[in-house]
């Protein structure tokens, strides 16, 4: 799946971007070549390599928590990666797994190289009541319509602080919401609404934007898929969009 999603965007922006796999401990030697073999000289990062470069940058009064048993790692590799990541690039843009291009995301395209407003697809966060509840609210940038299977961002000198600010008041107040792989989703929506902000990539962004869930009209439409879950066997979208995408990449 990583292969579609990457090469279905690459395939209309060759060179144009440094890619870079987080990959969860699952990846075997053999998924390692397969990925370098298709696209020659890209970084793979193992949990351990993710881990490193977090703590390189995370305070010692924070470290603790990427320790196994103390979090969802996916949780805070998710988020302080992107941001961290953000501080040594001009702008990061993260993709799931599970999204493909089936056209050209024109707008995309333009963003990476003009920049502007950061962008985000749309979607929910079923921990919104969870973070107003400790007050933890977006003015800019709503967790109930951020969804981060595709984000994009530009560098920001403030990423940082935010992002750590926002990581201490979840540890120290709301431990439990750590466990929670929705909570990197929120964290990066508040840090984003709290330093450069984001839109929805369907708003005025200018992306047609589609689910699973879709009508099949929307899904036929769409520049930008982000299939969640099993939705992506519903109709047989995703199977007949990657038969395509193969065909016109020659793979």
């Amino acid at each position: 799946m990583f292969l579609l999603a990457i090469k279905s965007l690459l395939r209309f922006a060759e060179g144009r971007f440094r890619v870079l796999v987080q990959s969860d401990g699952t990846l075997t030697e053999a998924d390692v070549t397969a990925i370098h073999t298709h696209l020659p000289g890209i970084e793979i990062w193992t949990p351990q390599d993710t881990k490193r470069n977090i703590l390189e940058k995370l305070p010692d009064d924070l470290a603790y928590a990427v320790e196994p048993g103390k979090a969802n790692l996916f949780v805070l590799y998710q988020f302080l990666l992107t941001f961290f990541l953000a501080s040594n690039f001009e702008k990061v843009i993260h993709l799931d797994s599970d999204v493909v291009f089936p056209y050209e995301p024109r707008h995309i395209l333009n963003w990476s190289a003009q920049g502007g407003k950061g962008f985000h697809f749309p979607g929910g966060n079923n921990l919104h009541a969870a973070f107003v509840a400790l007050g933890i609210t977006g003015n800019r940038v709503n967790t109930n319509g951020f969804n981060a299977g595709v984000f994009g961002l530009e560098s920001n000198n403030s990423f940082d602080t935010h992002c750590l600010e926002l990581l201490r008041k979840i540890i120290t107040e709301a431990p439990e919401l750590m466990c929670r792989w929705e909570t990197a989703q929120a964290l990066i929506a508040l840090t984003l609404d709290q330093s450069s902000g984001s839109v929805p990539l369907n708003g005025e962004f200018g992306e047609r934007v589609a689910t699973g869930w879709s009508t099949q009209e929307a899904v036929t439409a769409a520049t930008v898929i982000h299939f969640v879950g099993t939705t992506r066997f519903r109709n047989w979208y995703y199977p007949t969009i990657a038969n395509r995408i193969c065909k016109e990449l020659g793979i």
